[in-house]
């Protein structure tokens, strides 16, 4: 990996089918990660 990629804030694009409950699964990912969730 290159420095620069090190560099590189973490992204991480998640969607979901409605009702599919994604947003509490997305938090639990984001927790476990440590970054911030964005809705």
């Amino acid at each position: 990996m290159s420095e620069a990629a090190k560099k590189a804030p973490l992204i991480i694009t998640m969607w979901e089918t409605y009702g599919s409950g994604m947003e509490e699964v997305a938090a639990q990912v984001a927790e476990r990660l440590g970054v911030q969730l964005h809705k």
